[in-house]
């Protein structure tokens, strides 16, 4: 649980002629900083009125960025204090850019130009007609302004791309599309006298910047599509060795010729979902995020070969942040606006460093200024988090005294239990707790919940219950789960016990007679449940995952398995709460049961 202490802020009342520009009492009050006192991780927080999907600018110790509350703030970036706001006409999600003293940005299809001190100096009006913030609810962007030289290039809801003097707020530039009345999300790219962008119908543009001509133009729509949507192109394009790189809803990574727009690579998405959050490019290497495949990936920007796959838990929207050995990215789960979070994964690898647990949905990407990452969240708040705090922040690694399989051994009908001991170990530099379950009714576990200090272990006593079991072999799992862990970790150990007839002869077969599936333990859940199933012989094994409109989330076993009792875990780390399906089908068997996610 966070606690929070309210710093001090002198307010002061400003009569300002020029109408939009306010810093009175209420606002200021509405809008006070916070200081967390629990850790080193976060330096302030500052809340607005409304989801923030912007990105930051920072300039010169001050934090500018835009809320759906329509007002743009320019905060202390220090101590998150506000120095003034700007109240736009519509709401805000693009991000802005600066020049000399002028700031711009966009709100309900008007360009801004605002001055240091959160004055109005121009504005421009870019299409006409009622505003179309979203198309749909998981539509979270807008155009962003891009400035080359002196001039602001953006994208609008009509097809059009307008370049705006940002000294003076006149138009000195300007391009149709062909498909009329499109949306522009993606912010532009300028390079080689063109300008490129992609559009909500999946086609992509490349126009003379001195004439306004089309040069090139490349249909997404002719690959393979995502069905029943769009082809919409979310992704800001990036330039590097004179090709164009973006992706979006057709499920694929694009990569082509800059001056022809002929394709030099594709990428499909493996899973047929959407690409979103990216891309950024440093040192030929393509990062991404993405929708609900909860991941970011990295590409050889030359070959489009895959270099590694990062799971993160839930989707990435805003692009990835790439400082020194590490990739930062925010992250926001599809359906519970209070799960999301702040991530950092080795740049090599993308194994995970370090990740905070933010409360709130991250669709900002973060930005990096001495040391300090800026960002926002779908609760309305800036949040200031330091860089050496979160990737110093301690973490436990557990550890077990056991070998891969727990043997309680082999006794004869009659025996009242069996007993196994064992060690937890927390060999990282963090406290953990640590949870213990089974898959067995007749097991019991004591301590069956720890709290271990770094480098502390505790003796767990695991007992079998033998009086009720008949001659055979049982195979039980025991589920350990770290829960401090920088993901959750789950050890699943498999373990035996064998009971046998006075006789010394087990009565009943090891194989068993019949197929079945068990209910999965523990359920409800979160984030790991086992689902253990019995072969009578060796078979084609379907084991997968389906939401509550049978759709197919997750494949947990498709392969040939021997004869005998199986246990796999299934971890939803990556689902939102809800009721899902599980569905088994080996040789001409085939049963289903619910679980039930909860979060």
């Amino acid at each position: 649980m966070y606690r929070y202490f309210h710093s001090t802020i002198a307010l002061t009342v400003l009569i300002v002629a020029l109408s939009g520009f306010t810093s009175d009492t209420a606002l200021a009050a509405e809008h006070m900083n916070h200081v967390q006192s629990l850790s080193n991780q976060f330096l302030w927080e500052f809340k607005t009125n409304g989801i923030i999907y912007a990105t930051p600018l920072i300039h010169n110790g001050v934090v500018y960025i835009g809320s759906l509350d329509s007002c743009f703030y320019a905060l202390n970036a220090t101590t998150g204090e506000e120095q003034w706001h700007y109240k736009s006409q519509d709401q805000i999600f693009s991000t802005p850019v600066m020049k000399d003293t002028i700031l711009s940005f966009e709100s309900g299809n008007v360009l801004y130009g605002v001055n240091l001190q959160g004055k109005l100096s121009w504005s421009y009006k870019m299409v006409d007609g009622p505003v179309l913030n979203k198309h749909d609810e998981w539509d979270y962007y807008h155009s962003s302004p891009l400035l080359v030289g002196n001039i602001v290039y953006i994208g609008t809801e009509k097809g059009v791309v307008v370049g705006v003097d940002i000294r003076t707020g006149a138009n000195v530039f300007q391009c149709q599309t062909p498909s009329a009345g499109f949306t522009i999300e993606t912010t532009p790219a300028v390079y080689d006298n063109k300008i490129y962008f992609g559009d909500w119908d999946g086609q992509f543009f490349a126009y003379d910047l001195t004439t306004g001509n089309l040069v090139w133009q490349y249909n997404t729509k002719v690959d393979a599509t995502y069905d029943g949507w769009v082809n919409a192109i979310v992704t800001d394009p990036v330039i590097f060795n004179d090709a164009v790189y973006f992706g979006g809803r057709s499920c694929n990574l694009y990569c082509l010729d800059a001056k022809t727009g002929a394709k030099r690579w594709m990428t499909p998405d493996g899973r047929s979902m959407w690409i979103l959050g990216g891309p950024t490019l440093v040192d030929t290497v393509v990062y991404i995020g993405s929708s609900l495949q909860n991941s970011v990936r990295a590409f050889n920007a030359l070959t489009g070969s895959l270099q590694w796959n990062a799971d993160v838990q839930y989707r990435v929207n805003g692009k990835p942040t790439v400082v020194g050995d590490f990739v930062f990215v925010g992250t926001e789960d599809i359906s519970d606006y209070t799960l999301g979070t702040f991530c950092a994964l080795n740049k090599t690898d993308g194994s995970l460093k370090t990740k905070i647990t933010m409360g709130t949905q991250i669709y900002s990407t973060p930005t990096l200024s001495n040391g300090i990452f800026y960002f926002g969240g779908s609760n309305g708040t800036v949040y200031a988090v330091s860089q050496q705090g979160m990737l110093s922040t301690p973490y436990p690694k557990m550890q077990l005294s056991c070998p891969d399989t727990i043997n309680f051994g082999s006794f004869p009908i009659g025996t009242a239990e069996s007993t196994y001991k064992l060690y937890v170990r927390n060999i990282g530099n963090g406290p953990d707790s640590v949870t213990i379950s089974s898959t067995m009714g007749q097991i019991s576990i004591q301590p069956a919940n720890l709290i271990l200090a770094a480098g502390d272990s505790q003796e767990v006593t695991i007992k079998v219950n033998l009086t009720p079991l008949s001659a055979r072999l049982y195979r039980p799992s025991v589920i350990f789960t770290s829960q401090k862990a920088v993901t959750p970790t789950v050890i699943l150990k498999p373990a035996v016990v064998r009971l046998l007839a006075t006789s010394g002869v087990e009565n009943e077969s090891e194989i068993p007679h019949s197929f079945s599936l068990s209910q999965n333990y523990p359920n409800p859940f979160n984030p790991s449940s086992v689902i253990q199933f019995q072969l009578p012989e060796k078979t084609l094994v379907d084991l997968r995952v389906y939401n509550a409109l049978g759709k197919e989330v997750v494949t947990l076993v498709n392969e040939e398995r021997s004869a005998g009792i199986h246990v796999v875990t299934f971890n939803a780390s990556r689902l939102s709460s809800g009721v899902y399906y599980y569905r088994l089908v080996a040789g001409n068997f085939s049963q289903s049961k619910r679980l039930a996610v909860i979060k």
